[in-house]
């Protein structure tokens, strides 16, 4: 079984949310961003999360947004 391409957590008041597509150096994807976008409208409706901590697995790039980059500015605007 494969690991999902991101992950949520909550420990204590901090939601974290670690990207986990190393050999893709963290691309984000359409799925991603979705997933993403889902478990931070949970958060935002549950009170004990005060932040949100954004991470990486291994690795040498953080996050490389390529063309979905755009799509994440256009959906928060």
């Amino acid at each position: 079984m494969t690991e999902p391409d991101v992950l949520f957590a909550k420990h204590g008041r901090a939601g974290r949310i670690t990207l986990n597509r190393p050999k893709a150096v963290n691309a984000l994807s359409i799925a991603i961003i979705q997933s993403m976008h889902e478990q931070l409208c949970r958060w935002r409706n549950d009170d004990t999360v005060q932040l949100i901590v954004l991470h990486k697995v291994e690795g040498k790039a953080f996050c490389v947004g390529g063309r979905y980059s755009r799509d994440i500015r256009f959906r928060y605007r």
